[in-house]
């Protein structure tokens, strides 16, 4: 991935929501990137190997913001993301009340809800 062209290594992240703004950028130190790296393989997503692609010159030109740096290491956030991904690696999608169909009474049987035939 070229992150030359984006303003922020996060931009293009569910991690980060700066959407572009190159206000507050800084560039990322070495001891920073290495924590970085460690951060992804623990979130088991793929930042980590898109990283070991650059070399020592081009990673120096990386740059982030700091609030996305933090969010994206911050150990509250990686086990918030950890617990909603679920053990089979896939996001799991929480099931509302509101995301199900309509109950009808007409319709659906009052003990187990499925629809009876008339």
């Amino acid at each position: 991935m070229d992150w030359e062209s984006y303003s922020c290594i996060f931009q293009s992240s569910p991690h980060c929501n700066c959407s572009g703004n190159e206000e507050g950028l800084k560039n990322i130190s070495e001891a920073r990137i290495e924590t970085v790296k460690a951060k992804s393989r623990k979130r088991k997503d793929d930042l980590h190997l898109k990283l070991l692609e650059f070399s020592p010159p081009a990673l120096k030109k990386l740059k982030t913001h700091e609030k996305c740096i933090s969010t994206y290491t911050s150990e509250t956030h990686i086990k918030r993301y950890l617990r909603k991904k679920g053990k089979d690696g896939i996001e799991k999608q929480i099931k509302l009340t509101r995301s199900t169909a309509p109950f009808v009474w007409k319709e659906h049987c009052l003990f187990c809800g499925v629809i009876r035939i008339i």
